[in-house]
């Protein structure tokens, strides 16, 4: 047998309903603003993981450029300066006697010859590395070889 609630009661049941109501509403938008600031935060995340790409790619395309990496803005005396001799470059390079004859095959040869220099860098600091990582290698397999003598 169901008994009927009280005036009293029933109010009390339609005040609790309706704050529940008012948390449920707040908790489902509540998620959704926290389900599209983790879509923002993915989607950071991942930018900065292609930032950080972007950055390593330039690190390694820059080796022996390093000092334009950390070069501040310049000054107006170094802008002056740097002004100054790239004029004096033009300069002797206009007046030498192959660039008069020859320009374009001028050009091409010192483009070739730049090419080949920057090749050369690139591929003496891999050399490096590939033998800082020999050397490694090297010297692990003499510490084991050096321990199964002494186990004998």
């Amino acid at each position: 047998m169901v008994v009927p609630l009280s005036r009293g009661q029933r109010k009390r049941r339609l005040a609790a309903d309706r704050i529940r109501r008012k948390q449920d509403l707040t908790s489902y938008i509540g998620k959704g603003i926290l389900e599209k600031k983790r879509k923002k935060i993915s989607s950071l995340k991942r930018l900065k993981d292609l930032e950080l790409e972007i950055r390593n790619v330039e690190l390694e395309n820059n080796i022996n450029n390093s000092t334009k990496l950390l070069k501040k803005s310049l000054t107006r005396r170094t802008r002056e300066k740097e002004k100054k001799e790239s004029l004096r470059q033009m300069k002797n390079i206009l007046n030498y006697p192959k660039f008069i004859s020859n320009p374009f095959e001028t050009m091409k040869t010192h483009l070739i010859n730049s090419i080949e220099l920057e090749r050369d860098r690139s591929n003496i600091v891999n050399r490096e590395d590939y033998n800082k990582k020999d050397r490694n290698t090297r010297n692990k397999v003499k510490k084991t070889i050096v321990k199964r003598k002494s186990a004998k």
